[in-house]
């Protein structure tokens, strides 16, 4: 259950050598695929055709652009996934485009601070007993608190090692 290998960065460089990264939590080598996807038809195209050449301050429109030019592939899924990634890639190019944190083009910040956490996951039981479990559970939350976090989520997923009562 560890997502860590399960996720597609996406890197968009403009003419100049400005580039904007995003990211999405989805399978690389399915992301790559439906990057190199040719065009078929006007509902089935090509990212780089649909891209290449544009204007990268027209986020929005390139979202529709793009939305609109893969409706056969890229409507649900992946496709979406693939296209927040793209959407983050372009926001971050056109804030550095024009030399302004992306989050202030997106309506400013929301808040003064946020308190970042770390998502703590002592994997499946695979055989542990529930003492070995909760023993790396302490682990990681000592991690956590050692690492300067002030706030965790833990994912607790047992299995039947134990029942909804224990």
């Amino acid at each position: 259950c560890d997502g860590a290998g399960e996720t597609a960065v996406i890197r968009i460089t403009a003419e100049n050598g400005a580039y904007g990264l995003g990211e999405t939590d989805a399978p690389p080598n399915v992301i790559s695929a439906l990057l190199e996807t040719p065009t078929a038809h006007i509902w089935s195209r090509s990212i780089g055709d649909l891209l290449l050449g544009e204007n990268a301050l027209e986020v929005e429109r390139l979202w529709d652009h793009v939305y609109e030019g893969t409706i056969y592939h890229g409507r649900r899924g992946l496709g979406i996934m693939l296209l927040s990634a793209i959407d983050i890639a372009l926001h971050d190019l056109r804030g550095k485009l024009l030399g302004v944190p992306a989050f202030r083009l997106l309506g400013g910040a929301a808040r003064q601070a946020v308190i970042p956490y770390a998502t703590l996951f002592p994997s499946m039981p695979q055989g542990r007993s529930w003492e070995e479990v909760r023993r790396r559970c302490v682990q990681l939350m000592e991690k956590a608190l050692g690492l300067g976090f002030k706030a965790v989520e833990m994912e607790m997923l047992f299995d039947d090692l134990i029942t909804d009562r224990q």
